[in-house]
């Protein structure tokens, strides 16, 4: 069924089955398992992995056609075809005889067993990557490092660590501001400007400064 994508390519069907089986989706997290490929196959299979998922990717977005579940966005679509095609040979062919399988899944509570999960694209190396996998790697290991931080409720910041709700209170802060600001009419704004960015100050000693 797929011979028109793989003719495209110099790894075969049954080489791209065992490298997807390899990730063993969705019972390791995605980052884990882009480093698996990263580290263990060569820089041509990594392209060609993701090369031959996106064209089954494809293939089941055609048979879906008008009739895909509605589930809210374009990612969710995304996610579901990708997690298909994670989970292997079998259930990617079984899917793409019955429409329902398809259906049912979509519909299926997010993250069961019945469902899907995001995102088994994530998994795939990007030719980017593949073409510098030392690079990908560091990356990979420094955002491991990062949500590890984060479950520790810490963020590293140009090597110093810092809790993570002062920072993440301080860029909501900044955000509301900024949303504020955007939505506001030209009148507002100006009031802002000149109560604020016009206003003089004075130091009051200590390096300490206030608005006159």
């Amino acid at each position: 069924m797929i011979k028109a994508i793989t003719d495209k390519y110099e790894m075969t069907e049954p080489r791209f089955w065992e490298l997807v089986a390899q990730a063993d989706w969705p019972k390791k997290q995605y980052d884990a398992i882009k480093m698996h490929y990263l580290k263990t196959i060569n820089q041509q299979e990594c392209i060609e992995l993701r090369g031959i998922a996106d064209g089954l990717w494809k293939m089941l977005d055609d048979f879906c056609e008008d009739k895909c579940p509605a589930m809210g966005s374009d990612d969710s679509h995304s996610d579901l075809f990708y997690h298909i095609i994670g989970l292997g040979k079998n259930e990617f062919y079984a899917c793409m005889k019955n429409y329902e399988l398809i259906k049912a899944r979509g519909h299926a509570p997010y993250e069961s067993k019945e469902g899907y999960e995001e995102s088994f694209g994530y998994c795939l190396p990007y030719h980017d990557e593949a073409k510098n996998p030392g690079k990908a790697i560091r990356v990979l290991e420094q955002d491991i490092k990062d949500r590890i931080n984060l479950r520790n409720n810490k963020i590293e910041i140009n090597g110093k660590e810092y809790d993570a709700e002062d920072i993440m209170g301080f860029d909501m802060l900044m955000q509301n501001i900024s949303d504020t600001l955007s939505e506001a009419d030209d009148d507002f704004v100006s009031k802002i400007y000149n109560k604020v960015c016009s206003a003089s100050i004075e130091n009051v000693g200590d390096d300490a400064w206030r608005m006159k």
